[in-house]
């Protein structure tokens, strides 16, 4: 008995550790069982949910039979790193004795990153051209050897209503490619190289709107949900691989994208040193800050949180 009880207490800190819907302490143990079992009504049924308690079990196996994520020493490919959480978390890394690689389409703000780095390498490129993308992977796997990291932190948002008389197609088609389809892209164009280290990772910059969307957000919040989708089956498809795959959940972030809107907002510096710290104990999903509070709130009422966001928008 005493061995079931320790098997499941490691069980559980391991799911606690692997995603925001059970991360909080206020959670019940059952609902580690059952899916909302407490909040229905008493002449419901309500079936177990086995499954996921078997695929976490999983998940814990494969991750403690490995070392955790080591921060030093790595090669690491940084998209949109020129400025904002991308130039954070490149920095965080220069200082943690790694090799960093950052790509942007402004040939002027990389300079500026150079100028302010001179540890840091820079390659221009636009995420969203196949042409850009095929050259800066031929590029670094043939300068840089032992590429073990991409970080797809690449994104724009513009906020507008579906209805509004300047939404055009153009613009929709560019939050699209920019935030999902380049990153898709990217990852399956990386994977082999990244799969052939010993230890290796792919961190995916979603945001809180992934999970939460705001109400003038619609296109960027779906590409975000579709990164959320695809990290979490990436992960899954990798779990016998020496692949990790992490995915940050932002709040709003002080950086260029942001200028103009109110509300509180984070420093960049802050999201890339929780990056840091969530990679070396292996924590896949990364809700920074309040998010963590958000999502708590989006689980008990959906309704809540997307007052809660949309008054941050």
């Amino acid at each position: 008995m005493h061995g079931f009880v320790q098997t499941k207490t490691a069980v559980e800190q391991s799911v606690r550790r692997e995603g925001f819907y059970t991360s909080h302490k206020h959670f019940s143990r059952s609902s580690f069982f059952c899916s909302r079992a407490e909040s229905a009504p008493a002449h419901t049924q309500v079936t177990p949910t086995i499954e996921p308690l078997f695929q976490n079990i999983a998940l814990y196996i494969q991750r403690e039979t490995h070392l955790k994520m080591k921060t030093h020493d790595n090669v690491i490919f940084i998209t949109g790193g020129s400025t904002g959480i991308g130039l954070s978390i490149a920095k965080t890394f220069l200082h943690s004795q790694n090799t960093v690689i950052v790509c942007g389409r402004d040939e002027k703000k990389l300079a500026r990153a150079r100028q302010a780095h001179p540890d840091l390498h820079t390659l221009q490129c636009d995420v969203t051209d196949d042409g850009d993308n095929k050259r800066a992977f031929q590029k670094i796997t043939s300068e840089h050897k032992g590429l073990n990291i991409l970080i797809n932190n690449a994104g724009i948002q513009y906020n507008y209503n579906l209805y509004d008389a300047d939404v055009s197609p153009e613009k929709i088609q560019q939050e699209i490619d920019t935030n999902f389809s380049s990153l898709v892209k990217l990852t399956t164009m990386f994977l082999p190289t990244l799969m052939k280290q010993p230890e290796a990772a792919i961190v995916n910059v979603s945001s809180a709107t992934g999970i939460v969307p705001k109400q003038n957000g619609a296109v960027y919040s779906a590409t975000k949900a579709a990164v959320h989708s695809f990290s979490s089956v990436l992960r899954r498809q990798l779990a016998k691989s020496s692949v990790k795959v992490f995915e940050l959940f932002p709040p709003v972030v002080d950086t260029e994208m942001t200028k103009g809107r109110g509300g509180d907002k984070v420093s960049p510096e802050s999201v890339a040193s929780q990056l840091i710290r969530s990679m070396k104990d292996d924590q896949y999903e990364i809700p920074v800050g309040r998010v963590r509070w958000l999502f708590l709130i989006h689980r008990i009422s959906p309704a809540l949180a997307a007052k809660i966001i949309q008054k941050q928008a």
